[in-house]
């Protein structure tokens, strides 16, 4: 995932040349979003529907993210699945990382390989090793 948004990078730069601690969030949070994010960190649209949630990925839990390269890059070890759309969540396109359940920051964010469609009744969901972060 190489989509940084701003707040991200800065971060980051704080991080590697200004002598700042680097802190990351107890639990970053996936969310779904049918509109390509900016650097800004704005223009994701959520799905509303009333089942749909941000889902947690727990970055204390060593068991949450597997290393299959060699540690550049790291997959999801558990399936993350949403609950059955009540209404749809409509088509989507990208994924965005936030540091909280609802508001929060975006730190980054990746377009899916193919947008998809998720209809009243259906499932999304990322298979376990089917979500690679890396960096470039």
């Amino acid at each position: 995932m190489t989509d940084l948004t701003d707040y991200a990078e800065n971060i980051l730069i704080d991080a590697m040349f200004r002598n700042t601690t680097l802190s990351r969030p107890a639990a970053w949070w996936m969310a779904l979003s049918t509109t390509t994010p900016t650097d800004a960190g704005t223009n994701v649209t959520e799905p509303t529907d009333t089942n749909y949630a941000r889902q947690s990925l727990d970055t204390g839990a060593a068991s949450e993210w597997s290393d299959p390269a060699g540690g550049s890059a790291t997959d999801n070890t558990p399936a993350l699945v949403w609950p059955a759309a009540d209404t749809g969540f409509g088509v989507l396109t990208h994924v965005v990382f936030y540091d909280a359940v609802t508001g929060g920051n975006a730190w980054f964010w990746k377009a899916l390989a193919s947008s998809v469609t998720v209809n009243a009744g259906e499932v999304f969901q990322f298979p376990a090793g089917a979500l690679d972060a890396a960096f470039d």
